[in-house]
């Protein structure tokens, strides 16, 4: 039986001036969501539902891209028309 070799591990960089680059903390990992998690779950939805309304964004199908452009893009262009739906759903 051969013996598999791993590839050698990621090397930190060295010391020296490093560039911190946000603030952001990530979320402890707990059994039960805190109250901030929960204020910030609620906030995306109502966000994400004022935007949208209960129209889905994603379209069904399967849709393959050469780039990340073009997927962009796609994403940007049935953003606008659920948009557009809904604007012309108030009026």
């Amino acid at each position: 039986m051969s013996q598999v070799t791993n590839p050698p591990a990621r090397t930190l960089p060295p010391e020296g001036p490093v560039r911190i680059v946000g603030t952001r903390k990530e979320p402890v990992m707990t059994l039960h969501a805190t109250s901030e998690a929960l204020e910030r779950g609620l906030r995306h939805i109502e966000t994400t539902m004022q935007l949208f309304g209960p129209q889905a964004v994603a379209f069904k199908g399967v849709r393959y891209f050469k780039t990340h452009e073009e997927a962009n893009e796609d994403w940007a262009d049935g953003l606008a028309r659920c948009m557009a739906a809904r604007r012309l759903e108030k009026s």
